[in-house]
């Protein structure tokens, strides 16, 4: 029934009428409240008398409300079965091209801002699946907002019946969800041409669709912005659904100047079999952003690799014949050293069962004339080796010797490799063999100079140091961070070729601080190079490169001088990167040979499923994020989670309603949730610089309470079940990590309950408050112990084998925790005797094969985060003769 001006809804007065559609009639209103404009969407009669369909729209909505970004529409809220959304002044997309074929100057601002919304919708597991010109408004300033997401889905009803559209037989299929705009022919024949225009091949046959029916859409709506018309015509629906189904577009009608990209990504949006089709639309983004950006060198053919436009990895066959031809293009190449060459291109896939960890270190370096790769992978075990992949070879090979290693760098003439284990620095030849020990170091991160000084980081909040690689011996220090500047730590250092200067990043927190610094070797001074940057690798084509939150970026530099000699250019954006630590997934050899892994390939998201005892699994949330951590609230009915997006933020999930809420967004890295017992509030880790611990609600607004706040690394393990103590780790003066305990209640001070030169860890306290558990590493590696709780007795060891990751059983009758080789979670039976004593059973194993995180839950199931099963392994793209590309961006400037 329509609305009339002055009518309200709750505290909303309608003012006028929008307009009209299949999925309802949308007025302007007033916010009585907050006094501010708003549109109205009344749902269709049809589904605000059915209860069932009204109240799954409703839950539908609820998720639809999480999504805030710059180019989608936000909705408000529910006010009597009607969905209050922002109000979007300004023209729709399909008015604008009404007025015939766009600029492409016009048409590509608009589409990449479409893209955008798209890709932060999928990255929530939302697709809009009525993608269409009249969906896409765009403001006077041309800031595009996307309306209407997920609306399909919302208003379709479960189960429902309907005639096939485009076989007429009948089937179950819910064709309101897959066609969702499709009503009555009689009396809204143009809005369903509109509708079916925009429709993918398999949406229109009535089959499930994902995110890629969203991306087809987006083709036909470009297409439609640059000629004016529409790809897919017909008279009437069946018409337009068969063109859909059989026709291809009319590509002649393309303007004349549209560059030979946009034509490639429209033909790949359009792609009719799914399977074929573009499968991300973050990687149409990039292909707008380059072109945008400099189409004329862009179509020249002057850009670097797009990493997020590599769709497929190369099988091993194709690697073998690629690789062949590469022998012949370098042997050619070393007989005309002033031949231009252009850059070649593949892909690297680490054999089944090793996974590139991406997150810590760099997974990927290349030896000085860019032969050879080492690559830090992890077995099936969890447990990382360095391996070498020769580039005229398939073969990858673990180097012996380089157990548990990481952060390897090359010598200067490639014979030697340096690399960080069991909190020492080592170096060993690259074939393999008994590594020597050089010094301490249990962060690694270091570069090798032409007169064999080794220069690294001894520690995450340390400066840069030096060692001999010849013999080793006593370190000496070089730098020192500012703390009072806000400097963490000083990391991620390379020697210029002159092995007089160093460059490194000073990190600081947030990260947008962080500067690229050069340390002179000769007089000990430093100095700023570039504000804002992490990761620096000097180039031997005299370049400087660095990792800034959108990308790759890099400016000329004077290798002799050490000093910036030009303007900064974008160079590559879709690398892997961390801001966490600064780090980038990128390195690059002397002779222009570049390796990175994409950002795509980097950010896998994570599968939590429920674990019975009998090995049976069951899913518990949508693997649609990149999960890390996780704790299940007291009653078992939510978990706290650390999701890793651009930054780490902590997010709660409910299980009845399957919504995800945030609870931290700010620019500091949060982590490692613990609720408190009575479930009302939550702590955390926040990186501010170093780790301190905040508390909050864990939902709504609510500032952080600062809970710890000393100058040192502090994480919260777990709250005594009466709520008076916390119970959290902090690294001491010397490093090593010791438990402390602390009054919640203001009553007494914190204290060490657990310290000693050796690593305490891992700390969990038993459900009746009276037993603590953790890990020492005082054996040579860690085992779980426990002791009486909170003044400490006698202790018992748990574990044999090796433990990580301690949890209760819910009713504090077993142990849970992790093994490294095999990974296993393991189960151990207590019993608790009179006198303070604890027995320990032989321990079970629960679960094994890898898994990133775990938690115990009510009733003995256990709550367990896998890694994406169907998420393709990471891998390294390598490019020949880069240098060639990068002369040409700088070139354009």
């Amino acid at each position: 029934m329509p609305l009339t001006p002055g009518t309200s809804l709750g505290p909303y007065q309608i003012t006028a009428s929008i307009g009209a559609g299949g999925m309802g009639e949308v007025y302007r209103a007033r916010d009585t409240q907050l006094n501010r404009d708003v549109a109205i969407k009344v749902l269709p009669e049809l589904f605000a008398q059915d209860a069932e369909r009204l109240a799954r729209f409703t839950r539908e909505a609820q998720t639809l409300a999480s999504l805030n970004h710059p180019h989608i529409a936000q909705i408000f809220g529910l006010a009597e079965g009607a969905l209050v959304m922002e109000l979007v002044e300004g023209d729709d997309l399909s008015v604008l091209i009404a007025r015939g074929p766009m600029p492409l100057a016009d048409a590509l601002p608009i589409a990449r801002q479409i893209a955008d919304a798209l890709e932060a919708a999928h990255e929530q597991g939302i697709i809009h699946r009525d993608l269409k010109p009249a969906n896409v408004k765009v403001r006077p300033d041309g800031t595009v907002k996307v309306l209407d997401f997920g609306l399909a889905k919302a208003l379709s009803p479960e189960g429902s019946f309907a005639n096939d559209p485009v076989t007429g037989r009948f089937t179950n299929r819910p064709y309101i969800e897959n066609s969702p705009t499709i009503t009555s022919p009689a009396t809204q024949m143009g809005m369903i041409i509109g509708t079916a225009a925009y429709m993918a091949p398999e949406q229109a046959k009535g089959r499930a669709v994902d995110r890629r029916a969203d991306i087809w859409a987006f083709g036909v709506v470009l297409y439609e912005m640059l000629t004016g018309g529409r790809a897919f015509k017909g008279d009437d629906i069946s018409d337009v659904l068969a063109a859909v189904l059989k026709t291809e577009p009319d590509w002649t009608a393309l303007p004349a100047g549209t560059p030979p990209s946009v034509r490639r990504l429209l033909r790949r949006c359009l792609e009719k079999d799914p399977r074929k089709r573009l499968s991300a639309i973050g990687d149409a983004r990039l292909e707008l952003d380059d072109v945008g950006a400099d189409p004329a060198s862009r179509e020249a053919g002057h850009d670097v690799p797009a990493p997020r436009r590599q769709a497929a990895v190369i099988a091993l066959a194709a690697i073998s014949a690629i690789l062949v031809l590469l022998s012949g293009y370098l042997a050619w190449r070393q007989s005309g050293p002033n031949a231009a060459a252009s850059s070649v291109r593949f892909a690297v896939q680490p054999p089944a069962g090793l996974d590139l960890q991406l997150s810590d270190w760099p997974v990927v370096v290349l030896s000085p004339d860019g032969s050879r790769l080492l690559i830090t992978a992890a077995n099936s075990a969890g447990q990382d080796h360095i391996y070498l992949r020769p580039l005229d070879s398939v073969e990858m090979k673990v180097i012996d010797g380089t157990k548990g290693g990481f952060n390897p760098f090359f010598s200067t003439d490639g014979k030697w490799m340096a690399f960080t284990a069991d909190q020492k620095l080592k170096m060993l030849p690259v074939t393999g063999g008994q590594p020597q020990i050089l010094t301490d170091a249990d962060w690694g991160g270091g570069t090798w100079g032409p007169d064999g000084t080794i220069v690294y980081t001894k520690h995450y909040t340390s400066g840069l140091w030096k060692v001999p690689a010849a013999a080793g011996g006593k370190p000496e220090k070089l730098t020192d961070p500012d703390t009072a500047a806000g400097e963490l730590g000083h990391w991620w250092p390379q020697f210029l070729p002159d092995g007089k200067h160093v460059v490194f990043t000073s990190f600081s927190t947030p990260v947008e601080k962080s500067r690229v610094m050069v340390y002179a070797m000769a007089t000990g001074t430093q100095r700023v190079l570039v504000e804002g940057a992490n990761f620096p690798r000097v180039l031997a084509s005299g370049h400087l490169l660095y990792a800034r939150a959108n990308g790759i970026a890099g400016v000329p530099f004077d290798l002799g001088r050490a000093e910036i000699t030009g303007p900064e250019t974008p160079v590559l954006d879709g690398v892997s990167t961390y801001f966490t630590n600064g780090l980038a997934q990128l390195a690059v050899a002397d002779n222009g040979t570049m390796a990175f892994v994409p950002e795509k390939e980097g950010r896998v998201n994570s599968e939590v499923v429920w674990l019975d005892r009998k090995g049976t699994m069951t899913p518990a949330i949508p693997a649609e994020r990149r999960i890390t951590d996780m704790k299940l609230s007291p009653d078992g009915r939510r978990v706290a989670l650390t999701i890793d997006n651009e930054n780490r933020d902590v997010w709660v999930y409910e299980f009845a309603r399957g919504i995800f809420g945030r609870v931290t967004a700010g620019p500091a890295s949060e982590f490692n949730p613990r609720w408190m017992p009575d479930g009302l509030r939550l702590l955390f880790a926040s990186e501010r610089p170093v780790f301190q611990i905040f508390m909050k609600p864990p939902i709504g607004t609510a500032p952080d309470e600062p809970v710890v706040t000393e100058n040192v690394d502090t994480v919260p393990m777990a709250v005594s079940p009466d709520g008076k103590y916390l119970v959290h780790t902090m690294s001491n003066p010397s490093m090593q990590t010791d438990v402390w305990i602390r009054p919640l209640d203001g009553q007494g001070k914190a204290r060490a309950l657990l310290a000693s030169k050796y690593d305490e860890a891992d700390a969990a306290l038993s459900p009746d408050g009276t037993w603590i558990a953790y890990t020492s590493d005082e054996s040579g590696r860690p085992e779980a112990y426990i002791q009486a709780f909170p003044e400490p007795a006698e202790r018992w060891q748990v574990s044999t084998n090796g433990a990580v990751g301690l949890r209760w059983g819910r009713d504090g009758k077993e142990l849970f925790y992790a093994t490294g080789e095999p990974e296993r979670l393991m189960a151990v039976p207590l019993a608790f005797g009179t006198g303070g004593s604890i027995s320990s059973g032989k321990p079970v194993v629960v679960y094994e094969g890898r898994f990133l995180d775990y938690d115990t839950a009510p009733g003995g199931r256990l709550l367990l985060m896998l890694r994406d099963p169907k998420a393709p392994a990471p891998s390294i793209h390598v490019v020949l003769n880069w240098f060639e590309a990068l002369k040409g961006k700088f070139a354009s400037r």
